[in-house]
């Protein structure tokens, strides 16, 4: 009867206790957001509480509601509703005090860790000259970025004088000095999108944006010192869409603009003083003469070609065209000079917006120069994709399979990604092409793309118009063989034919991620032509059924194709399918026994991969599956299998690329090329490319991985029983060997992690031939280890630029010595990071076996 006499009480503490639980919501929350704003990333746990408590909340005042509307009507109480309000307010009532005294304990301490975010740095910069124009600019820049006032540098100057390399180069030196904390750099382009820049810009500022707006604002106006680089502006814009502070209230926030066009700080309603406009020029001659000398491979001890000044000359004073034109030359005999004096002359000049005549001519030049053919056909097709863009490798790889592009003898695709990576060098040599953030993918110079694109029209018959809103007029695209379009919204009234039969190759994208509604009629006529269709990033409102003409398709990219994917299976030559978005994978896919690459990695809602799909497409030599799919079933069971099995992977004999979760354990093929996680399907923090990376979490290693083991370039462990087998142990002769990236937590069953401890040594120690000799970073967390490793690995560990130990409470030295006297140094020779956190019984770096106290680093000790 308690419950009952007192309903009204245990509903008012309920009340009361869910209150207090909502304002120690408020205050974690905040904690939690201002780290954010920051650049932390929350506690896992801090998130899970924010989670339960505000579900908790929610389910009170539901509660609370319900029992009002039950009990209005005094005069005629209802028993058995009393009864059941007292219960439950006080079974609530003690879960919200069990979670507001579980919060009160994150009010003192950390509710988010420091992440070692991407610093600045771009590796296009290569090549950066200090000639004294520049050094006179750089300086003006430097000097007006320490001015206190200004809060906005506009760099401007015409296209291809070095205004990205400028400001890059900059960008990195007020880093190293610390003039700024963090310094974060976007491209613009053309038309502005917000989304992109902002993310660009978070990324570099080690923030994950989730969806609320202002996040990327906080962050930049947190009182630090943040330097904001947009490069190549094209049209004015509100610095409000992007979330950078730069009038009203900017904290300590400096922006640095790149343009072909002057007043660009005009156009912003800030006072004069705190803008300040820098024009670059064209070198000076003796500056460009030297720059092509240099490029061309003319020193003071060679004969300088009587013809070499004037095609210098030609170039006029621009870094882009002197380096291309000299990259050409280089090594050519002097009748080859003489030609491409006379070519240089004759050019015919072709008028492009924004791009000086003697540029175009020295660009059209080089590229004629370029050999074989295969490299002009992989410099053509780059101008297929955005401007300012990363090109994937894997993507230049999938068109030039689809278009046959290469060589007619490249019967394989790892064949192909050869060719086309042999293709890059000869374009990155020429200077024509430059280095992405990492060697999966290179970028074009604006400029240089522009020049490729006309280019391309006049050679191959390419039409490339992006950033546009509506569909081109008619009759002024059928003629062309490939298109590339890309929206910036839904498209406007696509045509309801397209009438290009001679088109090979279509590409349609659009920032609109809305699907696109076009006619069943609007391939007819492309039947016989048509080998790559590209809709990756446009999702189609029609029904697949509109493809089933298109015979001849080799390469198919869709995204968000929700029905009759059935139908795809009638598109028998097809041999590269992308499918985004999908949740189930039809039957009838595996009819497509052509089929050589199929690409699920996009689909993270995928469910059901059918039986006897896989296995039957037996021509498959690339296959990536999105880890999130962990449904794989177990083959020699009762049950009717609705999913897939892992073994079906033993009928692929020609895979050589793999992407794939596998929660169990199974023989792997000889592969190339993989990204394979194995066991527990933790998140890690990708933050190093690589095409050979390997995660094991909670599994029982055995022989079936020595194979990837031998190849793999990161490696993840996780929780792993029997980790002696995995590393050095237990192995004859050297080991990883291509070993680049380790990241080991929660592992707990060897003393040492990389080499033996001392006493199990039956031989006189030393290491073995270039085991880890590669090894970049090194990341340990939450481990048992009593030391990181021996002395005999530490020797060969010189590419060490990373390493980081966090949370190992048992670990008493970096290095163990393995029982032997050795007055020999270790020497560090490129580590530049280390990170040493709680690491409590942590007597020293070097063990010297001796009880007596050192310091941390001995004398043996280098870093250099």
């Amino acid at each position: 009867m308690g419950y009952v006499i007192h309903h009204k009480k245990n509903s008012k503490k309920l009340q009361d206790e869910s209150e207090k639980l909502e304002n120690e919501v408020r205050r974690i929350d905040g904690r939690v957001e201002r780290a954010r704003n920051n650049g932390e990333i929350p506690e896992a746990d801090v998130l899970q509480w924010i989670k339960s408590a505000n579900e908790m909340n929610i389910d009170v005042v539901a509660f609370i509601g319900k029992g009002e509307n039950k009990l209005c009507f005094n005069w005629c109480p209802n028993i058995y509703w009393r009864y059941w309000i007292g219960k439950v307010s006080k079974e609530k009532t003690d879960r919200v005090i069990s979670l507001k005294d579980e919060g009160e304990k994150f009010m003192t301490l950390e509710v988010a860790h420091h992440v070692h975010h991407m610093k600045f740095g771009y590796n296009f910069s290569q090549g950066y000259e200090d000639f004294d124009s520049r050094a006179k600019i750089f300086k003006e820049i430097m000097k007006a970025l320490e001015d206190p006032c200004v809060k906005m540098i506009g760099v401007y100057g015409a296209g291809g004088v070095g205004k990205t390399t400028m400001v890059v180069e900059v960008g990195k030196l007020a880093e190293r000095n610390g003039l700024f904390d963090d310094v974060a750099m976007a491209t613009i382009s053309q038309t502005l999108d917000e989304k992109i820049v902002k993310e660009k810009l978070a990324s570099q500022l080690g923030l994950t944006l989730n969806g609320n707006a202002g996040q990327l604002y906080r962050r930049l106006n947190n009182g630090k010192k943040n330097l904001v680089i947009l490069d190549d502006v094209w049209e004015n814009f509100n610095f409000a869409d992007i979330e950078i502070p730069i009038t009203n209230g900017n904290m300590g926030c400096t922006v640095v603009i790149t343009s072909r066009k002057k007043g660009f700080c005009q156009m912003i309603r800030m006072p004069e003083a705190s803008t300040k406009e820098i024009l670059i020029g064209v070198l000076e001659e003796p500056e460009a003469w030297t720059l092509f000398k240099k490029t061309a491979g003319i020193s003071i001890h060679s004969d300088i070609p009587s013809e070499a000044k004037e095609v210098c000359d030609k170039c006029g004073g621009l870094p882009v065209a002197i380096r291309a034109v000299a990259a050409a030359l280089k090594g050519k005999g002097k009748h080859a000079w003489k030609d491409a004096l006379r070519q240089l002359k004759n050019y015919k000049l072709k008028e492009i917006a924004g791009i000086d005549p003697d540029l175009f001519i020295s660009l059209k030049w080089s590229y004629d120069r370029l050999e074989p053919k295969d490299a002009r056909s992989c410099f053509l097709l780059c101008s297929l994709f955005p401007e300012d863009a990363e090109i994937s490798i894997d993507d230049l790889v999938r068109y030039s399979v689809g278009m046959r592009l290469l060589d007619q003898n490249l019967n394989i695709f790892d064949e192909v990604r050869n060719r086309v990576l042999a293709m890059v060098d000869v374009l990155n040599q020429s200077c024509l092409l430059l280095d992405g953030t990492n060697e999966n993918v290179v970028k074009m110079h604006d400029v240089i793309r522009d020049v490729a694109i006309t280019i391309a029209e006049e050679k191959k018959g390419y039409l490339v118009k992006h950033v546009i809103k509506k569909w081109p007029e008619k009759d002024t695209y059928e003629h062309y063989s490939a298109i590339s379009l890309r929206f910036t919204t839904n498209i406007q009234e696509p045509p309801d034919v397209l009438e290009c039969t001679k088109l090979h190759t279509l590409v349609l994208k659009c920032r609109d991620s809305s699907p696109t509604n076009v006619k069943n009629s609007f391939f007819n006529g492309m039947e016989n032509n048509l080998e790559i269709l590209d809709l990756s990033e446009m999702p189609l409102k029609s029904s697949p059924s509109l493809l089933l003409r298109l015979v001849k398709l080799r390469m198919l990219c869709l995204n968000g194709l929700s029905r009759d994917i059935a139908l795809l299976g009638r598109l028998k030559n097809l041999e590269i399918l992308s499918l985004h978005g999908i949740e189930e994978l039809a039957p009838e896919i595996r009819e497509l026994t052509s089929l050589r690459l199929l690409d699920l990695e996009n689909c993270t809602n995928l469910r059901v991969i059918p039986p006897n799909v896989i296995s039957k497409l037996t021509q498959l030599e690339e296959l990536y599956i999105s880890d999130t799919f962990d449904q794989w079933e177990v083959e020699g069971t009762d049950q009717q299998r609705e999913n897939a099995s892992l073994l079906e992977l033993n009928s692929l004999t020609l895979l050589k690329t793999l992407k794939v979760h596998m929660p169990r354990s199974m023989g792997l093929p000889k592969l190339t090329r993989f990204s394979i996680s194995i066991g527990e399907n933790i998140k890690y923090k990708e933050n190093y490319f690589s095409t050979r990376i390997l995660k094991l979490s909670g599994i029982s290693i055995e022989n079936k991985f020595r194979d990837v083991l031998e190849k793999v370039e990161v490696l993840y462990l996780n929780k792993l029983p029997g980790l002696k087998k995995v590393l050095l142990h237990d192995r004859d002769g050297g080991g990883f060997l291509e070993l680049r990236h380790l990241e080991v937590t929660e592992c707990n069953d060897v003393e040492c992690l990389l080499g033996m401890p001392a006493r199990r040594l039956k031989i006189q120690p030393q290491s073995l031939p270039g085991s880890f000799s590669n090894l970049r970073e090194l990341h340990v967390r939450n481990c048992g280890f009593k030391c990181l490793f021996s002395l005999s690995i530490a020797r060969v560990l010189a590419r060490l630029t990373h390493l980081e130990i966090e949370n190992c409470e048992d670990m008493e030295e970096i290095v163990g010595n393995e029982g032997q006297e050795n007055d020999e140094e270790i020497i560090f020779l490129q580590l530049k990071i280390m990170t040493l956190r709680n690491i409590p019984k942590l007597r020293s770096f070097l063990s010297n076996n001796s009880n007596t106290p050192q310091p941390l680093f001995c004398g043996k000790v280098c870093f250099l």
